[in-house]
């Protein structure tokens, strides 16, 4: 490890005292320890700024994420949606950690992710998920919602150790198959034919 990312973050951490935002800082040191150069010092500098309840909004945030290669993407589609309102995501939430630097929040145009190579691939909670368009010669356009982490919220989704929450992959099929896309999984889906 760089001797002034190990000064830094020592710098930044010997005043907390809260039992969970240790064990948050111990994930940081650990994982630098294991893969230097897997934290930047922006992110161990915003881990000194972020306070107990952000902590907890982006653990939150992190059950909703699902993987796309080594990149977690947040599946926020329909703050409305009860699946949501009971995983503890709202407007207010996604603001702050907006403001704070950890996601990019578009609460009107939200994103897309786009791939040149057909099947496009997500996992939730160790179950693959292959997304095709049903044009031919189209690629996967796959709406992924209104909320990307930064690279900061990338570096600490990386430590958070989020539940499933199970009604969430019936939700998020339903939202990939209204949109026109042919999804493969082993998952038993219950919606319309995948």
């Amino acid at each position: 490890m760089e001797n002034d990312w190990v000064t830094n973050f020592f710098d930044k951490c010997r005043l907390i005292s809260d039992k969970e935002m240790q064990t948050l800082w111990a994930k940081l040191l650990s994982g630098e320890a294991n893969s230097p150069g897997a934290y930047s010092k922006r992110t161990v500098n915003l881990v000194a700024e972020l306070d107990k309840q952000a902590a907890v909004w982006l653990s939150n945030l992190c059950r909703f994420a699902a993987m796309h290669g080594d990149q977690p993407i947040p599946l926020i589609y329909d703050l409305d949606a009860a699946v949501y309102a009971e995983g503890g995501i709202f407007f207010g939430m996604l603001t702050h950690l907006d403001s704070i630097g950890l996601v990019k929040f578009e609460a009107l145009s939200g994103f897309s992710l786009n791939s040149t190579f057909q099947p496009l691939e997500l996992r939730y909670q160790g179950t693959s998920f292959l997304i095709e368009s049903k044009l031919v010669a189209s690629h996967p356009r796959v709406h992924i919602g209104k909320v990307l982490f930064t690279q900061s919220g990338m570096e600490l989704a990386r430590i958070c150790e989020p539940k499933a929450i199970p009604s969430f992959v019936d939700f998020f099929l339903d939202k990939w198959v209204s949109d026109g896309l042919v999804v493969s999984s082993p998952y038993p889906y219950r919606g319309a034919a995948i």
